[in-house]
This record gives structure tokens, sequence and C-alpha cells, in this order.
């Protein structure tokens, strides 16, 4: 068994980004920060607490219909981003649905396109997976429609996430690979370092091994040209994954070994914590051992780590970037 990550370097800078967003976001164009097609398995914990709810900050004219408008769709956009940071997904939905109504009457495709994606992200965390398709469908042609090839290779890229996470891996690569050439016109290079990386995610559910690595290593290639480290540790780590999937051992642990090396740099406890699982599957005598080394109270991370060892391995998801708005 192996456990696979799914561009893990996004997940602690870019995740919240995706999810919550911030007016500053909706300001560029396909920002750093990400965000995820969130599994419900994945999703954040659901809180008991009402979440606080931001109100906007525009520089419309409150005294005008079109300022009251734009900055009433903006504060149903920030309730329903407080919503999904909680895991409120249908109050969430209810948001998104009213500001999208909102941005509709005042005709501006690109703050419908991404609130259609961040609609599509909420049935995508209920399990409305074909609902989620026909909304990032609708945010494709919003996106095409300003010719922005960008966040369009994001939510076509997105599509694929869902069809993998559905468990149809063959519909994930024919997205992929529609993405592609629009990242490539974009010369946006991490988004296609994430695309590359779930590629060879979807051909590993295939069991393609030999596609799987060619993809993960052209990832790894394009992370280390960007010095993004965590980048390259998680495909390092898919890597691994690969070669233990093929029984190679020995060529596992030189994969996962370099993942430790990297995440020494840029620490992540989460991959590192699967990076010893993994280990404890290709060199089950070693892996306390690592452990003693690379913590400095070893005793209780063992006991942590024996009891992480015994559950079941489960893939994290995590996305494309969260599309951001140009100014109205």
């Amino acid at each position: 068994m192996f456990c696979a990550v799914e561009a893990m370097a996004h997940s602690d800078s870019k995740n919240d980004e995706c999810q919550a967003g911030t007016n500053a976001s909706r300001q560029t164009t396909h920002s750093q920060q990400s965000a995820s097609v969130t599994n419900p398995s994945t999703a954040p914990p659901r809180s008991s607490a009402t979440p606080t709810l931001p109100l906007g900050n525009s520089a419309k004219d409150l005294h005008t219909p079109e300022g009251t408008r734009v900055i009433l769709a903006e504060n149903l956009n920030q309730v329903g981003i407080a919503y999904y940071k909680e895991a409120h997904y249908e109050d969430a939905l209810r948001s998104f649905s009213r500001s999208l109504d909102t941005y509709e009457q005042g005709g501006n495709q690109r703050d419908e396109a991404v609130t259609l994606s961040e609609i599509a992200m909420c049935y995508a965390s209920l399990g409305r997976k074909q609902r989620a398709l026909d909304y990032l469908e609708r945010s494709v042609t919003k996106w095409q429609a300003v010719a922005d090839r960008e966040n369009e290779a994001c939510a076509i890229a997105k599509e694929g996430d869902i069809y993998r996470a559905w468990g149809f891996p063959d519909q994930a690569l024919q997205q992929y690979k529609r993405a592609l050439p629009y990242f490539l016109l974009a010369g946006d290079r991490s988004g296609r370092a994430v695309l590359l990386n779930n590629t060879g995610l979807a051909y590993l559910e295939r069991h393609d091994t030999k596609h799987a690595l060619e993809q993960f290593n052209a990832s790894v290639a394009l992370y280390r040209s960007l010095n993004d480290l965590r980048g390259e540790a998680s495909g390092f780590f898919n890597i691994g994954s690969s070669y233990l999937a093929n029984c190679n051992r020995a060529r596992a642990r030189e994969s996962f070994d370099r993942v430790l090396e990297l995440l020494k740099v840029s620490p992540n406890k989460d991959l590192e914590a699967r990076t010893f699982k993994a280990i404890s599957t290709s060199c089950p005598n070693q892996v306390h051992h690592l452990v003693t080394q690379a913590y400095n109270d070893p005793v209780s991370n063992l006991q942590q780590f024996n009891t992480m060892i015994k559950e079941p391995d489960v893939p994290t998801s995590v996305g494309f970037p969260r599309a951001g708005k140009k100014g109205n």
C-alpha cells in the first residue's frame, strides 16, 4: 500500500487562500496562493461555532446603485468564504449563490467566473461531484470570454481533480491534458508543476507507474527551477511511492531519503510523517531509528508514529490556485 501526496507544497501557504480568499486576492490574477478541491474526508473540521463574518471594503461609491450592488456581492462572497473555512458548506453555498446572482446583474464575467468556481468547490466538498463539474465548466466558459488562459487552465485542471477523486483517472487525464496547453500559453510554471504532479497521480491510480514516474520527475524538475523545496519534496515522495508500488524498495528508499533532506530545509510535519510511514513499509527495521534521530522527544513521537502507521493511508487532496479577480 502506498500513499501519494497531491501537491503537498501548496497545502500550507496556498490552501487557505484557495478556500478562504481575501479582498486582496480578488485584485490579482492567479496569485501564488491556492485553493483546493476538497474531499469531505479532507475538509477542515466542522466547527459548532458560527463563523465571524467579515465585511467587504470597496472603493465603489456606496450611494450609487452599482456601488451598492458590488459591495453587497463582495460581502456575500466573504460570508461564503467564512462559512467554507468552517466547513459549513451548505451555508457557504447559499451565500455564494446569492453573490453570483448579484454579480450577474452587473455583467462582470470575471467576478462570475470566480464565484462559479467557489460554488463548485462547495458541491465537491458535499460529495455532489457532477454539480461541481457543471459549475466548473460554466466557470471555464466565463474565463474563455475574458481571455484569461491561466484561470481557464486552473478551472479545467480542477475538473480533473474531481474526476480523480471520483475514481475516474481516465477522465481526469483527459482534463489534465486539456489544461496543459493553457498553462504553457500563460507561462505558468507553478501551475504546470502542480498539473504534472496530479497527472502522475492519475497514472499511478491506473497502475501505470512508468508514465507516473515520467510526470513526477518532470514536476520535480519544475519545482526545483522555481526553488520550491516543498514541491520538490512532494514530487520525490510520489516518485518513492511509485517505486514502492513496483516493489523496488531500494529506489523507493532513495527517494524517501531525499524527501527528508529537503524537509530539513523547508519543514512540513505532515509530509515528514507520511515519509516515515512509507519508509516503515519499505524498510521496517530502520524506521524507529530514523524517527528517534529526527525528533528531540523520541519516546513521545515514536508512540504517535506507532499509532499513525496502523491507520489506513489517506491521500491528501490539494488542487490548483484560487482564481483572482481584477478590478471591476
